[in-house]
């Protein structure tokens, strides 16, 4: 549906249709993902931090880092970790650099329910539902709109 009759107004250039396209394109999406993850008792954000220890696994990296590699930079790392690893699916390490500094590194628990996750929802290509070379080109739009 075009965002003019989504939202039942009018824009005073292509430019603001296009930023006000794109912060309401983020929330469907979140909204989609969130639906899905409600399923597995996760939100967003502790999907972003299993993601990110998944993809340095088996390594384990610090907080700032996870910090750094967040899609929301402006969550709450310390209390999603604190979260997660109630759960199971992290465990807290002494870094090997800094006695000072814990590591934090994804269990099997963890890795599991993301490979669940993987197979059984629709985040992914399950809700954007573009051909490669639209995303292709999307991804590039977007990454334009950074530059």
């Amino acid at each position: 549906m075009k965002i003019e009759n989504e939202l039942k107004s009018k824009f005073s250039s292509e430019q603001q249709k296009a930023l006000i396209n794109i912060i309401f394109t983020s929330n469907w999406v979140s909204n989609k993902i969130y639906a899905e993850l409600k399923k597995y008792n996760l939100t967003n954000e502790q999907y972003n931090v299993l993601r990110i220890l998944r993809g340095s696994s088996p390594d384990s990296i610090c907080l700032k880092e996870i910090s750094c590699r967040m899609i929301n930079r402006h969550s709450n790392t310390t209390r999603i970790v604190e979260k997660l690893l109630n759960k199971g699916y992290l465990v807290k390490e002494s870094s090997d650099e800094d006695r000072r500094e814990l590591s934090i590194r994804i269990t099997e628990s963890g890795m599991k329910l993301l490979s669940e996750i993987d197979s059984n929802s629709k985040i992914g290509d399950g809700i954007v539902k573009l051909s490669d070379e639209d995303s292709r080109q999307l991804n590039n739009l977007l990454n334009s709109v950074r530059d």
